[in-house]
């Protein structure tokens, strides 16, 4: 116990925090690395669920392509889930969160395969989820793979909600 003041005493707790990216439906989803295959350009759904007990205001994504040359992969959330096929339209809020390259030199605004990129936009409270849509560009026939992992920091770039404490 720690003394909180005059008008009593808090009791120190743990807590835990994760986000994991997912194609399934189980609740909660498994904790795993999320891998996708492409073939002409064709757009993937996928959430990321807050599997923690804290609220976090940032997430790092990080994506690795594996196949064609000159592929891209653009990253975009919507708040309430995809319409999927057709165009893929988003009836809430879209945000778009980053775009990965293999293409050298890099055109502006995206980023090396393999590189993290840091965003606000994440699901904030325990359980909330996130729902992505993966949209390729310059995908072979063939298919290609775009692995996607997803970090939340507790260190000095904080993704994490502040501890609050009260008196009891």
């Amino acid at each position: 116990m720690i003394a909180a003041g005059p008008t009593g005493t808090e009791a120190v707790t743990s807590t835990t925090w994760g986000v994991v990216p997912t194609q399934s439906t189980s609740s909660p989803p498994p904790a795993q690395v999320l891998t996708l295959t492409a073939t002409n350009n064709n757009a993937q759904y996928f959430k990321v669920v807050n599997t923690g007990a804290e609220t976090i205001t940032g997430l790092s994504y990080v994506v690795a392509i594996t196949g064609g040359t000159k592929t891209a992969l653009a990253l975009t959330a919507c708040s309430i889930a995809w319409t999927q096929g057709g165009s893929g339209t988003c009836s809430g809020t879209s945000t778009t969160i980053g775009t990965w390259s293999v293409q050298t030199p890099l055109p502006n605004g995206t980023v090396a395969s393999g590189i993290s990129v840091t965003s606000g936009t994440a699901p904030a409270a325990a359980g909330a989820q996130l729902f992505l849509r993966a949209t390729p560009s310059n995908a072979p026939a063939a298919g290609v793979t775009f692995t996607l992992n997803t970090t939340v920091s507790s260190g000095p770039t904080r993704q994490i909600r502040a501890a609050r404490t009260t008196n009891s």
